[in-house]
């Protein structure tokens, strides 16, 4: 694994999360703190981080690493190596009760997160900046600001609890994502460029 595209993606993604916050907070609303104290959360965050890239780095490994490059070579199209394993990535991640109404949107834009990692991983040859901006999103996600109760158990805070507004947080992590994953291949095609 290349560790300096591994900590880009990881920077690309603590800029996702600002963006994210920043638009969420303006379309959404103030997100609601859990009321968990600094101690806690900072001991159970320190615990819980190495277990969330093992589980992100799993993901990475069958997804983009091994279903990817086997199905590349063997189909060549883009719907055999991005969009089959990005599908399998999405159907990963049901949970109706979770999600609730909105878990039809969350299936489709885990989908499209796995079609833009893999499109990551194709730009960059291996699994680094793809690994760092996954680790680094569910960082986010799980650490810092929930998408709703059913994911705040170690969260500082979760957004607005209903499906109107779990939308919209849905359109605004699709539009950031995008930038972040565009932000990505800039900045690995410009290091290529440097030598």
């Amino acid at each position: 694994m290349n560790w300096s595209q591994f900590f880009r993606g990881l920077g690309i993604a603590a800029g996702f999360a600002i963006l994210s916050t920043v638009l969420a907070w303006a379309y959404v609303g103030a997100p609601e703190w859990t009321g968990v104290a600094a101690l806690p959360w900072l001991t159970f965050a320190c615990l819980a981080a190495p277990l969330i890239y093992i589980q992100n780095s799993a993901e990475e490994l069958l997804f983009r690493g091994l279903l990817l490059q086997h199905m590349a070579p063997r189909f060549g199209a883009l719907w055999a190596w991005g969009l089959v394993p990005s599908a399998l990535f999405g159907l990963l991640h049901w949970n109706p009760d979770g999600y609730g109404a909105a878990v039809w949107m969350v299936l489709l834009i885990t989908g499209i997160t796995g079609l833009f990692f893999a499109l990551v991983t194709a730009a960059t040859g291996n699994l680094g900046m793809a690994m760092g901006l996954h680790f680094g999103l569910n960082l986010y996600g799980l650490l810092g600001i929930a998408p709703n109760e059913a994911f705040d158990a170690l969260a500082l805070a979760h957004w607005p609890d209903d499906g109107e507004a779990l939308m919209r947080l849905l359109a605004i992590d699709l539009l950031t994502l995008m930038i972040a994953c565009v932000v990505a291949v800039t900045f690995y095609r410009r290091s290529l460029r440097q030598g």
